[in-house]
Parts: structure tokens; C-alpha cells; sequence
């Protein structure tokens, strides 16, 4: 793969997941931006459990545009970094910052939707989560209606100086031509009653509208 650094924009002041997502990003040599999951909903406006879920705004979508693809989002969430690969996206829950990566890369004739993603798996540094468990395949995983591979996970993310929480990481690959998109989404999830089948913890509509309004380019 083909290693390109971009000239991020300024992001929020990272939390311990957000560090892991970031040396992910670094170690595919896909998005040199930081992904910041700060829980409490720091930096989204919101304090704590005064931010309600996500939701759709009735406003017209975003649209961001990179070298090999565009995708769409509406408000509440917002872009905290991006470079000519790719871009994250977040939005504050009352349990913390939901935090979306869309990112291309250069992959090599015949790599799968399943070697890039585990690719994206293997680089995960699980010395900074306690408890990481494969919580099985994303079955119709795919990125802008290119069929590809997909995995979930739970663990626990270890906050400095503040309680542990439990985390929810999403991830998909999908493979067209000489290009890769990876589509990576932590959800922090109920302190209380993790559960990731929740729509209030994991807004799976919200990531399935942005996954599937990608268009390659």
C-alpha cells in the first residue's frame, strides 16, 4: 500500500480510543488524521447526559469530497479532521462522542474486501483496550454498494484520570480497482447497560447512510 500523508485540519483534544484509532490509521497508511473519542460528549457542545442521540437533521446533506470518493452526512454531526484520503466525522450522545473514518488507500491487483480488512484488524493496538472481544462478522458489509468484508468488536477504553468505558468499533473494507475505502465507527456505549443493539448506543441507521452514500471516484 501506498503510504500518503496529508496536512489534517486541527482536531479535538484526543481521548486513549481516539489515539488507538488514530496509530490504526497510521499503520495502514490511509488517513493521517486524528480520530478523537472523547466520552462525556467533550468538545461537541453538549454536557453530559444533556446530549441527546443523534438524529437526522431535516436540513440538506454535506457532502465531502476526497481524492477517490465522496460521502454525505447531515447535522448534528460534523467533520473534526480530514486530508485527501478521507475524513472523520463525529456527533455527542449522553454517553460520548460517536466518531465515523471513511478512508481510502492504494491496494495492490488482487488484494480482497477481506485482506484489507484484516489488514485494518491486525493494526488495531489492543494494549490500550482491556477486554477486546470479536463480536462476529458484518454480514452485507459493504461500502458504497461495492460488496466488501466487515467485523465487530467490544472492549473497554482505559480514560486517564476518569472512569473506563465501554467502547463499540465497527469496521468494513470494500475493494474497487486499484483502490481500498475502509469504514471504521466507535460508538461509546452505557457505562450502565452496554448494549450495542440499541439505537440510542449505536445508531446503526446514521453509519448505514453514510456508508452507502459514498460514491467512488
Amino acid at each position: 500500500m501506498t503510504v500518503m500523508m496529508g496536512s489534517p485540519t486541527a482536531s479535538r483534544a484526543g481521548s486513549r480510543l481516539g489515539r488507538i484509532l488514530t496509530m490504526l490509521a497510521a499503520a495502514l497508511g490511509l488517513l493521517a488524521c486524528g480520530v478523537n473519542l472523547q466520552p462525556g460528549g467533550a468538545g461537541s457542545g453538549c454536557l453530559g447526559t444533556r446530549c441527546p442521540p443523534p438524529s437526522r437533521s431535516a436540513a440538506a446533506a454535506h457532502v465531502f469530497k476526497a481524492q477517490r470518493f465522496s460521502f454525505e452526512y447531515f447535522d448534528p454531526w460534523q467533520i473534526d479532521s480530514q486530508d485527501a484520503r478521507g475524513a472523520v466525522v463525529f456527533a455527542g450522545t449522553q454517553y460520548g462522542d460517536l466518531t465515523v473514518q471513511l478512508t481510502s488507500t492504494d491496494v495492490g491487483a488482487g488484494t480482497s474486501a477481506q485482506a484489507l480488512l484484516s489488514r485494518a484488524v491486525s493494526s488495531l493496538d489492543t494494549s490500550q483496550l482491556s477486554g477486546l472481544r470479536d463480536e462476529g462478522p458484518i454480514y452485507g458489509a459493504s461500502v458504497g454498494y461495492v460488496a466488501g468484508a466487515g467485523e465487530s468488536y467490544s472492549a473497554v477504553s482505559d480514560q486517564p484520570n476518569a472512569p473506563s468505558v465501554p467502547v463499540f468499533i465497527e469496521i468494513m473494507a470494500s475493494v474497487q480497482g486499484g483502490t481500498g475505502i475502509i469504514f471504521l465507527a466507535s460508538s461509546t456505549l452505557n457505562p450502565d447497560q452496554p448494549d450495542p443493539g440499541d439505537p440510542r448506543q449505536v445508531p446503526g441507521g446514521e453509519y448505514d447512510r453514510m456508508v452507502n452514500s459514498v460514491t467512488w471516484l
